[in-house]
Parts: structure tokens; C-alpha cells; sequence
């Protein structure tokens, strides 16, 4: 990570608004050079300043996308971080003999315990099943659009939930939770493919650093619920998921722009100007 940020240059906006035009241009022609293309001849303008507050992310005319937005955050990374101790609570209880199968009883040593191979097995492909989700949802949102891939990648992830709780065999479980975390991946990088081009560069680095937070406290509140409800119920606890899951649904359901095939500086100026209607009469509805 340190090597790879030495080699990486500024923003040219950030230098645009510092009052650094020819270091702006300096960086506009490495990129440009990278992608083997001319660059425009011009100069750099002085650009609008950032927003340095967290409150304008959800003032308007961003309000619903960034509330829908935080939504998506906290419910899919309570899922996620929530799933992930939930199955080696899962794999331990002998539900739906998936214990017996794996042959994953802890290995207790010295009052620790241990994961057997067999569920370092299943936590690897967890991840590697992330892979998929990533180029499904990266492939479906130039394809078919950001929100009917938010539509079906949060429906089957639902759907995964809810068949745990009738599922017949170790087979099926087994299958279902791989199936859920690459659809958690899916929406996962649909929200992060989304979330910029909805925002104008002034505030872009703030929302996603407000969603990127939200996101944690969801992950922190997903392993709280697996730490104490387990103690109750499995049951409890993968309803806890699933009512999640559906109200990660809900919000895809409210989410009425599509950005695809949209350029983020279309998206910048009308984001700008919506607010004081200078585009003929541009409402405030998202």
C-alpha cells in the first residue's frame, strides 16, 4: 500500500481548488498519457471549493439518495459481518447436519478454539465467492443498469436467507451460504459503483467517507447480534438477517435514478444546479 501510493498522483481537482492550476495540468497529462489520448488544449479553471461538512450529504436535493444510500450500507454490512460469525455458530450446532459433514467440531486447546480445515475450507470460499459477486455486479450494472442489479442481486440474497430456515440437507445449506455472500458481494459493489455518480465532485470524497462509516457500524452491530442472540435461538438470529435483507430490498425499491451510461459530469452539474433551478425548471425530486 505504501509503494503503491507513492506512485500515485494528487486529484487535479484538489490542486484546481488550492490554487495550483499547473500542477492540476501536470497530472491531467500523466492521465492522459496513460489512456494514450491528447489532451485537450486549455487552461485549468479554479474549481468550486469542497464541502467540508457531513450534514450537506443529506441536505437537500441529496437527502433521499444519501439516507437510501446509508440504508444499504448498514443493513447489507450487518448481514455480511453478522453471517460470517453465524456460521461457525451454524457449523458448531449441528443444524441441519452441517457439523457432521464438515466434521467442524472446535478443537479446544488451551481454553482457545481452533478451526478445523474443514471450515478454514468454508471461510475461503466465502471470500473466493466474492470474486464472482464483484464481476456479476460490475458486468449486470453496465448491462443492464444499476438498479435491476441492486434488484436482483437483493432479492436472491433474501431469498438465500429465507430457505435456511426450511433448508432439507448440509448440501443445500452449504450451497445457499455460498450463494448468499456472492450476493452480498454483488450489492456490495453496486452500492460503491452507485454512490459516486450521485454526488457532484464537491462533496464526493465526504459521502463516501460518511458511507463508508455507516457500513462499519453496521458490521459492528451484524457481529453484536450473532454474539448474543445465538445464545438463544439460531432461529433468532438468521430472522434477525433476514428482516435485514428485506429491508435491504425495500430501499433498492426507492431508489429511482439510474446513472448508467449517465457522465459524472453530467451528474455533477445537475446536482449543482438542481437545487437553484437553473436548468429550466429542474426539481428537487431524486
Amino acid at each position: 500500500a505504501v509503494v503503491s501510493t507513492q506512485s500515485t498522483g494528487e486529484s487535479p481537482r484538489y490542486y484546481a481548488v488550492h490554487g495550483k492550476p499547473e500542477q492540476a495540468m501536470t497530472i491531467l497529462q500523466k492521465i492522459a498519457a496513460t489512456n494514450n489520448v491528447d489532451l485537450i488544449e486549455g487552461e485549468v479553471e479554479p474549481a468550486l471549493p469542497f464541502s467540508n461538512s457531513y450534514l450537506d450529504v443529506y441536505r437537500q436535493p441529496y437527502t433521499r439518495v444519501a439516507v437510501i444510500l446509508s440504508i444499504l450500507q448498514f443493513s447489507l454490512m450487518f448481514v455480511r459481518d453478522g453471517m460470517f460469525y453465524f456460521v461457525a455458530d451454524l457449523m458448531s450446532s449441528g443444524y441441519c447436519d452441517l457439523s457432521d459433514f464438515f466434521e467442524s467440531k472446535f478443537a479446544n486447546v488451551d481454553g482457545c478454539s481452533l478451526y478445523t480445515p474443514y471450515q478454514y475450507l468454508i471461510y475461503i470460499s466465502m471470500y473466493v465467492l466474492f470474486i464472482p459477486g464483484y464481476w456479476a455486479s460490475g458486468t449486470s450494472s453496465e448491462l443492464l443498469g444499476r438498479k435491476k442489479t441492486f434488484l436482483w442481486s437483493s432479492w436472491i440474497l433474501l431469498g438465500a436467507l429465507m430457505m435456511l430456515f426450511i433448508c432439507i440437507n448440509y448440501v443445500i445449506t452449504f450451497t445457499l451460504i455460498l450463494l448468499l455472500f456472492m450476493c452480498v458481494a454483488a450489492v456490495n459493489n453496486t452500492i460503491w459503483i452507485y454512490s459516486p455518480e450521485r454526488f457532484p465532485t464537491t462533496m464526493r470524497a465526504t459521502s463516501c467517507g460518511i458511507f463508508n462509516t455507516v457500513n462499519r457500524l453496521g458490521a459492528a452491530a451484524g457481529a453484536f447480534t450473532t454474539e448474543y442472540v445465538d445464545s438463544y435461538s439460531l432461529h433468532a438470529t438468521l430472522a434477525t438477517y433476514v428482516v435485514a435483507a428485506a429491508v435491504i430490498v425495500v430501499a433498492v425499491l426507492f431508489i429511482s435514478k439510474e446513472t448508467r451510461g449517465t457522465l459524472l459530469v453530467d451528474q455533477a452539474v445537475e446536482r449543482d444546479y438542481r437545487s437553484t433551478d437553473k436548468r429550466g425548471g429542474a426539481s428537487n425530486k431524486d
